[in-house]
């Protein structure tokens, strides 16, 4: 059943599509027939079945008639975002799809010492980028769209001091570094739990939703001095394992682990 994301909360049994490329979508590229079912999503992430209606003829909407509420959990417990270097084009767009799959809310591409991409129009790169996290988050049954956020350049992160300005408001920061030996995500995630004096995971679940940073390095990985001014009180330095992963790779990998210890992800 094909989703749409609506920008207005649903308060009564009719409503209306109004984008003008979701219009298009239906009509000339689903080709969606009269009364057949879709699913959308509200402002206030609640989510319907509808059918459409072609009876109201109008070009700029289309008429929506609510058949019933679907009340189905498909966010995770935790508010898990993905700090990660920018890849050749098509590994990135895989892996900001995966993250949208697994459950992450916002994606911050960064440009690092060692990233081989060079961005010529940043504002171009992030609207792409957005349009594919949209068009997978009707795919995989979302109902929030993560979003991918400007560009962050972690030298000038650096040289502005800006880790608080970003980071301030995580709960804990998961920093993969090939480099590291000692301590695995295991150790990191109890480590953290005995940080907030707490028995488990679920106690501190309980309190507040977290939110949880992961950082991804390029191809080439983070430099020395760009692992030493992000391990601050907040970040975790974890190793992935003896074999060395491709960042796309490193990243669906870590992002499945927190999400089936700390999330939703059984």
């Amino acid at each position: 059943m094909h989703r749409f994301f609506l920008d207005e909360i649903i308060n009564e049994n009719k409503v209306f599509i109004k984008e003008q490329s979701d219009i298009n979508h239906i009509k000339n590229v689903l080709r969606i027939k009269e009364n057949e079912k879709i699913e959308i999503v509200d402002k206030d992430y609640n989510e319907y079945i509808a059918t459409i209606d072609f009876n109201f003829e109008s070009s700029e909407k289309i008429l929506l008639n609510i058949v019933k509420q679907i009340d189905v959990k498909r966010e995770s417990d935790i508010n898990l975002c993905l700090f990660a270097a920018l890849l050749k084009s098509d590994k990135f767009e895989g892996m900001i799809s995966q993250a949208t799959q697994i459950g992450v809310n916002e994606i911050y591409p960064l440009i690092t010492n060692r990233t081989i991409v060079k961005v010529k129009d940043s504002k171009k790169k992030v609207d792409r980028y957005n349009r594919i996290v949209s068009e997978v988050s009707k795919q995989c049954k979302r109902i929030k769209i993560p979003v991918v956020n400007d560009i962050l350049n972690l030298k000038t992160i650096i040289k502005e001091d800006k880790y608080n300005e970003i980071f301030n408001d995580f709960d804990l920061i998961i920093l993969c570094y090939e480099l590291e030996n000692k301590k695995d995500i295991n150790s990191a995630i109890y480590e953290f739990i005995r940080e907030n004096n707490v028995e488990d995971i679920y106690e501190l679940k309980r309190k507040k939703e977290l939110k949880v940073g992961v950082v991804i390095g390029p191809e080439g990985g983070f430099e020395d001095e760009e692992v030493k001014y992000l391990l601050r009180e907040k970040t975790k330095v974890v190793t992935l394992g003896n074999r060395i992963l491709k960042a796309e790779t490193a990243s669906l990998l870590i992002l499945s682990i927190l999400q089936h210890r700390l999330g939703d992800i059984c």
